[in-house]
């Protein structure tokens, strides 16, 4: 499908709403103007044309119309009153293929909306009775009640039920469809991501949960849907009770313009350029929702607000040396961060006897910048019958090599974000020469120097109008 087609079908329901008022015909093409209009998510010109709509041509149609309408709207308890006022008449009209059921899901998240759960279930348990008869229509019950779920903290329940939706969007996608069709199916498929990426980021998964969010924001950024459209705004809005920020990122397209590649970074693996990305293409879709699934490894800030508990985050590399291990944390809890402890790394696997790759993988994805404390834990010198150059018999003082290895870990999962801290008189492997070291000890100048380095990783820092961070933690090594 191309997205000039679309785009252009898009303007020409203003188009054709000025047609018609400049020509005196706007009162017979009314009702068709405003159910379309609904359908696109163009509430501007549903609100002009509705008053238009002759009362004694109004049918059922436009009546279902008008209540999408006022949901999409996000007038709650106007849409709640309409479908008291006119559910009897629309339930009794064989006239409508689907009946009540593009209200009934309305209803219910609409009852979520104002936290009346049980009679939000009690409208998802109607619609489902119902939907029996289309399995789109099944979808859309898995997904919307999902939503309502995922929003009350019932994860693993909502997350069987979006699930079970994306199975059937990718099942029932069928190309010879009509075109509203297709752009419905679709952007089914996209909320489901949305979704998906709210559950990441309730336990916790913050970089997969930005992944699925930019993807989310470019995709209506490219297609230029809007945020009013229908099966969109009623669960953006419920959404948006929660997560406005999200929200805002999302479907504001102005919004974080100057950090663009940066954003584009979050989703590299997918797609290089964003301008050519295959919007309706089912297989990119496809591919999209494996892909986004993976850790994200290409980007160094996150720019959601919701998510810059990543930026809190620090896991420290370190050896035997206690004294210097707990002089970090002291320091880094001192300048408002976060660090992980192996305790907290483990549990982040959800094993309970995971392996150490394990575990630092978790902790590495979790972190926001990696601190690597080189330590003289260890005695050693070259065996004697390798001794071939001057200061080979010498003893040195060296890192543990748990620490080394760790090290060149973090190195590959993102250089960028890790960052090494020598303390005393150690000596270091010659590969790490090259590498930037900060030799840290007690003076304000060395902390300044790794505080400049923690914000160059994108950690959120907060030492304006503090001084304890400057003696806090004693790296004085004996």
């Amino acid at each position: 499908m191309d997205k000039g087609v679309i785009r252009k079908k898009n303007k020409n329901i203003f188009a054709d709403y000025c047609k018609a008022a400049a020509c005196g015909t706007l009162t017979d093409v009314a009702g068709e103007l405003f159910v379309e209009s609904v359908k696109q998510g163009e509430i501007e010109v549903a609100k002009l044309v509705l008053p238009h709509i002759d009362i004694i041509r109004k049918d059922s149609v436009h009546i279902l119309y008008e209540g999408r309408y006022y949901s999409q709207l996000n007038e709650n308890e106007l849409f709640i009153a309409f479908f008291q006022k006119y559910e009897k008449i629309l339930k009794n009209d064989t006239s409508l293929h689907e009946g009540l059921l593009p209200w009934i899901w309305r209803m219910g998240i609409s009852q979520a909306k104002k936290s009346e759960l049980s009679s939000s279930e009690f409208y998802f348990d109607m619609h489902k009775d119902v939907a029996a008869i289309s399995k789109h229509e099944m979808a859309h019950y898995f997904q919307c009640f999902g939503a309502v779920l995922i929003m009350c903290g019932n994860i693993k329940k909502g997350n069987v039920y979006l699930s079970e939706a994306l199975e059937t969007y990718f099942k029932e996608f069928d190309r010879e469809e009509s075109h509203h069709s297709i752009i419905d199916n679709i952007r089914c498929i996209i909320m489901n991501l949305l979704l998906q990426g709210i559950m990441d980021l309730q336990v916790g998964d913050y970089d997969i949960a930005y992944k699925k969010f930019t993807f989310c924001k470019l995709w209506f950024a490219q297609t230029q849907i809007k945020i009013q459209a229908s099966g969109i705004s009623e669960i953006a809005t419920l959404l948006n009770l929660k997560y406005p920020k999200i929200i805002k990122y999302i479907f504001n397209n102005e919004a974080y313009a100057e950090i663009q590649q940066d954003v584009l970074g979050a989703i590299s693996d997918i797609y290089d350029n964003y301008e050519q990305m295959l919007v309706y293409d089912i297989h990119f879709i496809l591919r999209a929702c494996i892909e986004l699934n993976k850790p994200m490894k290409k980007i160094k800030y996150f720019y959601v607000e919701e998510l810059k508990m990543q930026s809190k985050k620090v896991f420290v590399v370190e050896g035997r040396n206690k004294k210097m291990n707990e002089a970090m944390f002291t320091f880094l809890t001192a300048v408002g961060l976060e660090p992980i402890e192996w305790e907290q790394a483990r549990a982040l696997t959800g094993r309970a006897t995971p392996y150490i790759g394990e575990i630092i993988e978790k902790a590495f994805l979790k972190a926001q910048a990696i601190i690597v404390l080189l330590t003289a834990d260890e005695e050693c010198k070259l065996k004697k019958t390798l001794q071939t150059e001057k200061n080979d018999h010498v003893l040195r003082h060296q890192p543990r090599a748990n620490v080394i290895f760790e090290a060149g870990a973090a190195f590959a999962y993102n250089p960028e974000r890790t960052i090494l801290i020598k303390i005393g008189d150690v000596s270091l492997w010659s590969d790490i020469e090259g590498r930037h070291v900060v030799h840290m000890d007690n003076s304000p100048e060395k902390r300044h120097t790794l505080v400049g380095r923690l914000k160059t990783a994108g950690c959120e820092i907060d030492v304006e109008g503090k001084s304890k961070w400057l003696a806090a933690g004693n790296f004085e090594d004996e």
